[in-house]
């Protein structure tokens, strides 16, 4: 299966994913790049304010984020690594991942010379230990200590050296400290009170307010692993795959994640820092029951704690310098892990994969089967399913959108509906992920939902599961009930997805056989998509000029996507409505239409998003069915005229704030509210029509001026 390459806003762990698009052939791309496109995304939440707080060092469940950094360039090189001889598989072929390809034996240990790690393995004798000046290590246990009587703590990172400038600018600005420090005194609040999916979107919001400063990064990432270890051990694909797996079949998804990592991630790896991530994420599992009782129901928790300091001592002074080293350390922690409390092995080296990939930026993900295969389904536009787009609040699961044509519609479920059982399991108190794969299952079987409507008590609805398409451009109409003579066409874009640009096409050629003379284009709420989609429909609107431009870490450090010199489908007057939940690919379309001043934009900054993501299906050691899947960003993208998009985005031309809903769609701002307003009272879209009146007016004048010659 090829790869997708996605453009992607901030992961909305906590709600459900929406608007996923898929593949399509290139527009105009000056390298004659062909690979596919597509998106996966959820809307931002709204900013929590104000911020200020202390600055003590975190710790959340007892665990801080403690990252030592090693990057390409050695940086603060830290001491020589010292591995135990870790208990391999009977025979262990390792996958070169750039830097070295070993084979390993049983009873094969790393070797080390000068303080470096040699590339050939020896054999150990298992009652010897490794030896060095100043410490000795028993191969069959880690130093003993006493059991901890407080959480287990973590320093926090010292900072990269890349980063510097942006930390030390921030230390300077009295107001931007303040601000960091009341989004972490408000963070910690619902850390403390395990509140993942609210801290994951205030972080969110915080990294976004204050342009990805460090330590608001770290705590994102903690609240992250929280969040994603629940998630993992709430999937029944990841459950089935860790209980199948063996230790060898783990190694062989590392080191194809790892290679994947090395060559393509938008960032150079920086391997110390990589391996104390994926050994803070295995000790955030490690303190979480429902991982415990997965793996580990008879084990002591006193134990385990135990063992995670021994962990974190004996590690704390490895030098990882290389993919190699890496490796060996996270097989020594996963068979110390098995010798002292029967850990499985396998579960140890996921912990860290999923630590090591969720770590690297918000976007990239290690995605279990489940997740993968949910991906592709709305990448290509099209799942098995009710058709809803549910949403969860303080009652329990509701529909935030009615897909059209969906077994949703057909049964009468409606925006705003609460779901409050599904086949007789309550959703009050489930995240929004658990309780929306409820709803999932074959095509053609039944679910009994129990429904509570607006003002109505409950009542059952049975739906049948289908093929569901979901479209991307919605309410496809003239907006003549207010703009009396002047023809104004409208369509809503929901996402770029497969099959965008034709359905575009197709609603062009509708509102122009009804006489459409401008074209209002509304991306607010839309979240982003396919690469190629976003390309192709500003390709519709424009004759020339640059669309975008990418740069990577490949051989090929910059593409420039132009658009293609023909005949355009549309060259009408264009408005085009954006907000802060307008994401991703709708910011390259909106760019490019501002940029090269093809059309007008209204309504409120975007979100400011500039990466663009591949998912890559994993195999392990099968030969043809994917086990797992991976999202890693592998490129940031700019506008026409080279400006970036983090925590810029795109400024309109004409701001509005503060519109009472979405036209044409309910505010996906998880909030339940009733839909009263008439289409009139939307004030961005009334902004547009207004600029259309002028220019409308400005045109009229100009043709009818009388000449001065």
């Amino acid at each position: 299966m090829q790869k997708q390459r996605i453009t992607t806003p901030l992961i909305r762990f906590g709600q459900s994913q929406q608007n996923i698009v898929s593949t399509t052939s290139p527009i105009s791309v000056n390298q004659g790049q062909q690979e596919q496109q597509g998106q996966i995304a959820d809307t931002p939440v709204s900013p929590i304010v104000p911020f200020r707080v202390s600055p003590e060092a975190y710790q959340a469940d007892g665990l801080d984020s403690s990252v030592p950094k090693t990057s390409p360039d050695q940086e603060d090189e830290p001491p020589a690594l010292r591995l135990l001889p870790p208990r391999v598989p009977s025979v262990t072929t390792v996958k070169p991942v750039g830097d070295y390809s070993i084979n390993m034996q049983k009873n094969a240990a790393p070797a080390f010379s000068g303080g470096r790690l040699n590339q050939q393995p020896q054999n150990f004798d298992e009652n010897k230990s490794f030896s060095s000046a100043n410490s000795s290590i028993n191969t069959n246990f880690l130093p003993v200590s006493p059991v901890p009587q407080s959480p287990l703590v973590l320093p926090l990172p010292p900072v990269r050296q890349s980063q510097q400038p942006l930390q030390d600018q921030m230390l300077q600005d009295p107001r931007l400290v303040a601000g960091i420090e009341e989004a972490v005194r408000q963070g910690k609040i619902l850390e403390t009170e395990g509140r993942w999916t609210e801290a994951l979107a205030h972080y969110e919001t915080a990294i976004r307010t204050f342009h990805k400063a460090p330590l608001l990064m770290e705590h994102f990432r903690v609240v992250r692993f929280h969040y994603d270890v629940l998630r993992r051990y709430q999937d029944v694909s990841f459950d089935a795959m860790i209980r199948q797996m063996t230790f060898e079949d783990s190694l062989a998804l590392y080191d194809e994640v790892i290679s994947k990592i090395q060559t393509s991630h938008v960032d150079p790896p920086y391997w110390n820092e990589m391996f104390a991530h994926g050994l803070l994420d295995f000790q955030i599992a490690l303190s979480t029951p429902l991982f415990q009782q997965r793996n580990l129901p008879q084990t002591d928790i006193l134990k385990m704690r135990s063992l995670g300091q021994k962990i974190v001592q004996t590690t704390s002074g490895w030098a990882i310098r290389d993919s190699i080293t890496l490796r060996q350390g996270i097989i020594a922690v996963a068979d110390n892990c098995q010798r002292e409390i029967g850990l499985n092995p396998s579960a140890v080296v996921l912990e860290f994969l999923a630590g090591i990939t969720n770590a690297l930026d918000p976007y990239t993900e290690f995605m279990t089967l489940n997740r993968y295969n949910d991906t592709n389904s709305m990448i290509n536009g099209s799942f098995i399913g009710l058709g809803v787009e549910p949403k969860m609040d303080n009652i329990s699961l509701y529909i935030n959108r009615v897909i059209p044509g969906s077994p949703a519609e057909r049964s009468g479920l409606k925006s705003l509906d609460h779901i409050l059982y599904v086949d007789g399991v309550p959703t009050k108190g489930l995240d929004v992920e658990p309780a929306s794969n409820l709803l999932q299952g074959e095509i053609g079987t039944e679910v009994t939902l129990i429904v509570q409507s607006e003002n109505q008590p409950p009542h059952q609805i049975k739906v049948r599961r289908d093929q569901v398409k979901v479209p991307s451009v919605e309410n496809v109409r003239m907006l003549s009930d207010y703009t009396g003579d002047t023809n104004i066409g409208y369509f809503k874009l929901t996402s770029f997805q497969q099959n965008t640009v034709q359905e575009i096409e197709d609603a062009l050629n509708a509102l122009q056989k009804a006489g459409m003379q401008y074209l209002v284009v509304d991306l607010r709420g839309n979240p982003g998509g396919m690469l190629t989609e976003a390309i192709g429909a500003a390709d519709l609107f424009m004759r020339q000029g640059v669309i975008v431009r990418t740069k990577n870490r490949g051989l090929v450090p910059e593409y420039v996507y132009s658009a293609t010199p023909k005949k355009i489908v549309c060259d009408i007057p264009l408005i085009v409505l954006i907000n802060e939940d307008s994401a991703s690919a709708s910011e390259i379309f909106a760019g490019a239409i501002r940029d090269n001043k093809r059309g007008t934009v209204i309504g409120r900054k975007s979100y400011g998003k500039d990466t663009v993501q591949a998912v890559h299906a994993l195999y392990g050691n099968r030969s043809n069915t994917p086990i797992a899947g991976l999202k890693l960003t592998i490129e940031t993208y700019y506008s026409p005229n080279g400006s970036p998009a983090t925590g810029v985005g795109v400024q309109p031309d004409i701001v509005v704030s503060n519109e009472p809903y979405y036209a044409g769609r309910i505010p996906n701002d998880g909030i339940r509210q009733q839909m009263t307003s008439p289409l009139r009272e939307d004030r961005v879209l009334r902004a547009a029509v207004n600029e259309v009146l002028k220019q409308n007016m400005t045109t009229s004048m100009s043709i009818h001026a009388p000449s001065l010659n």
